[in-house]
């Protein structure tokens, strides 16, 4: 029997609450940094702190770095899409939407990689069930963003539009990662965080020049906890549960996270949340369950 045909155990249900716990406070996190450091040097900051602390891992397992020069490509274009461009994106548009709002938009992540797996042909059948996903998944955004959209300011139609962008491109890093499958998930997880934050430093550098900015201690606060809780204690809990419960099942953090990054904001920042939102997001969530297959759909022949 599969990991994925057997019933998952109190203790993984745990680990995967928790997972979707941790990374609804990035939402939060970023929120409070972003406030007081830019964003390419935020998630230079996020990368690299992580990547440091994966790679303190990877010497306590006695890993080392792999030295084949053409992996590297492979985790140059991986750091790219799955870290440098949607972390960015994320971060820009949380200057102009709430962070409840950005965990909503992000949990539409399975939707594009329903459209990609067709436009790159990658052998995943396209049922009913994620055609249908795909239409309440867009129409849960339609109701997140209310009737009063079209009247909606510039700044938060680019932040939504930048949402979408990180979506995209953390659907084509899942495709795109599955070449790595075999290799050890914490030298993986490690030498992309890596090649992102290398990839992303000369526009720090360029654009922010971080030596100047005052970061106060909310801020240090949100980049810690970016980097060693929602990055680097993350990617071990992620990889521990893919192996042992399957990748299917971790689509359930998409559901997760959001829930935890609404209840933070309104806490925390005192966000509102309005009616438009919790429908946008069940109206998301049935999009879920019918890509993922928990909800079923099918046709009945008459």
């Amino acid at each position: 029997m599969s990991v994925t045909d057997q019933p998952m155990s109190l203790r993984q249900w745990g680990a995967l609450i928790f997972l979707g716990a941790i990374w609804s406070t990035s939402f939060l996190a970023i929120a409070v940094a972003v406030r007081e450091v830019p964003p390419p040097t935020l998630v230079l900051i996020r990368l690299g702190l992580g990547a440091g602390a994966l790679w303190l891992v990877m010497l306590a397992k006695g890993e080392r770095l792999p030295r084949d020069a053409s992996i590297w490509v492979q985790f140059f274009i991986m750091g790219l899409f799955n870290n440098v461009i949607p972390q960015v994106l994320i971060t820009m548009a949380e200057q102009s939407i709430s962070s409840g709002y950005a965990a909503i938009l992000n949990a539409t992540t399975p939707m594009f990689a329903v459209v990609l797996a067709q436009v790159l042909h990658t052998g995943e059948a396209l049922t009913f069930g994620r055609i249908f996903g795909v239409i309440a998944g867009i129409l849960g955004v339609a109701i997140l963003m209310g009737p009063d959209a079209w009247s909606a300011p510039p700044d938060e139609w680019l932040a939504v539009i930048a949402s979408f962008g990180a979506c995209a491109t953390y659907a084509y890093a899942g495709i795109f990662g599955r070449r790595f499958k075999g290799r050890s998930a914490i030298s993986n997880a490690t030498c992309t965080l890596l090649m992102g934050a290398a990839t992303l430093a000369p526009f720090s550098l360029i654009m922010d020049q971080p030596w100047q900015l005052h970061i106060g201690p909310a801020a240090w606060v949100g980049l810690l906890s970016l980097a060693l809780g929602a990055t680097a204690l993350a990617y071990i809990i992620y990889f521990h549960l893919l192996a042992s419960a399957g990748a299917t099942r971790l689509m359930l953090v998409t559901l997760i996270s959001p829930i935890g990054a609404v209840i933070l904001g309104a806490i925390v920042l005192g966000e509102q949340v309005g009616v438009y939102a919790l429908l946008g997001f069940g109206t998301i969530a049935l999009g879920l369950g019918l890509i993922d297959g928990r909800i079923k759909f099918t046709l009945s022949p008459k």
